[in-house]
């Protein structure tokens, strides 16, 4: 028998309290981007080792499998819990204990608490959030994702042109306890508990993938990642390189894929369950390939690449977020476990898309396919999306609704 119905204003505040937290754990995982050159000039070490400090963090990303069956046990609120102190012991310690050693360990703790933390929030809302409203719910917590850069980066900028990078940090573990007290305010205790009981590990994965169409998400999710990584990784050598473009003009240039996410999570909240999930990321795969393969046809005019880029990243954005609600309904009985494999599909499309991109783009400037380097990046990307089309309409159905699954909610006030 499910719980009753919550009040609707109880999980508005909920959803709040997830989307402020996500935020300020966005912010943290963002701002390293464009401002890790002041980072390595305070550490003063080179950007190739400060390249390894967000190497390491996205490393941590890979263990993501290992936190699911830990959500499913001891319940999503311990876990969030736990991924918002890792984000405030992290950026504390590398505010206050500045040497590189002690900065790696840092960006560990920072990447091990989005591991924690995004799979949580996402399980708890798929137990509380009936299947045909989850689209447009989880699009509310994904818009942290791109005001991460619209507000939260420029607003560490300022903080460190005045004060220094350390104190970035500073702030932001200020901002991760702040973030954990509202959400243990919104998330009384008793909410988003766990079955009490640790699962071993291989039989709670394979509960997670027992049925095909799971595994087939994830590689969908996979293949998505690799694409855009294959283009976001030459992204600012390309604006130099092709367009001139100064590091502030780089950055505003920047703003352009914020707004491209910002407007994508909002059409996932209003059309992903009107469309239906799996339509939907068919509609966003089939976007986004064309986009990429577009990237042939580029010459050398700035405000027709911008454009390109903000329908690009909308393309993806809405792509993604909607495969992250279809994912959210593949293991109803392990759903912590399945989003935190999620998480590890992601990660791994990113890792084995990061190398390759460069050697890409470099070969591109030697057999030019198109108008710009770009050429064989956008080759690449699009036929990785295209693979991900195939598998999502091979192996995908449209999941319905669980009856009577764990903690979900009658009302649609959402």
């Amino acid at each position: 028998m499910s719980e009753p119905a919550a009040p609707s204003n109880r999980l508005k505040a909920q959803v709040a309290a997830a989307t402020a937290a996500r935020l300020v754990l966005n912010v943290g995982h963002r701002m390293v981007y464009p401002f890790l050159p002041a980072i390595a000039r305070g550490l003063n070490i080179s950007m190739h080792t400060a390249g390894l400090l967000v190497s390491a963090r996205s490393a941590v990303g890979l263990l993501g499998p290992l936190a699911g069956p830990y959500s499913d046990a001891v319940g999503r609120r311990r876990m969030m819990a736990a991924g918002l102190l890792a984000l405030a012991c992290g950026a504390a310690l590398t505010a206050v204990l500045a040497h590189y050693p002690v900065v790696l360990v840092g960006f560990v703790l920072l990447g091990l608490a989005k591991v924690v933390f995004d799979p949580s929030i996402l399980a708890y809302l798929g137990d509380r959030v009936p299947y045909r409203r989850r689209g447009r719910v989880v699009a509310i917590t994904e818009l942290a994702w791109g005001g991460s850069i619209l507000l939260g980066a420029p607003a560490m900028g300022w903080i460190i042109a005045r004060w220094g990078w350390r104190s970035s940090f500073a702030v932001l573990s200020a901002l991760a306890l702040a973030a954990l007290g509202g959400l243990v305010l919104a998330l009384p205790k008793g909410e988003g508990t766990g079955s009490g009981s640790m699962r071993p590990f291989w039989p709670t994965i394979r509960l997670a993938l027992g049925k095909r169409a799971a595994a087939a998400v994830l590689g969908v999710t996979c293949l998505v990642m690799a694409g855009n990584e294959l283009i976001f990784v030459v992204y600012g050598r390309w604006m130099e390189d092709s367009f001139g473009l100064s590091t502030s003009r780089l950055g505003l240039a920047t703003i352009v894929i914020g707004a491209a996410e910002i407007l994508g999570e909002l059409g996932v909240g209003g059309l992903s369950d009107r469309l239906g999930k799996r339509r939907s990321v068919g509609i966003g795969l089939a976007l986004t390939a064309a986009g990429y393969l577009s990237l042939l046809l580029l010459r050398g005019d700035l405000s027709v690449a911008l454009l390109f880029v903000f329908v690009l990243f909308l393309c993806f954005e809405f792509t993604i977020v909607t495969t992250i609600a279809l994912a959210t309904e593949m293991a109803p009985a392990a759903r912590g476990t399945m989003m935190s494999l999620n998480v590890g599909a992601a990660s791994l499309g990113r890792a084995l898309a990061a190398p390759v991109a460069p050697l890409l783009w470099t070969f591109g400037e030697q057999v030019k396919m198109g108008g710009t380097p770009l050429g064989w990046n956008g080759l690449a990307a699009g036929v990785t999306t295209l693979l991900a089309l195939v598998l999502l309409l091979g192996l995908v159905p449209e999941p319905q609704q669980t009856i009577g699954a764990p903690g979900s909610l009658s009302h649609d006030s959402v």
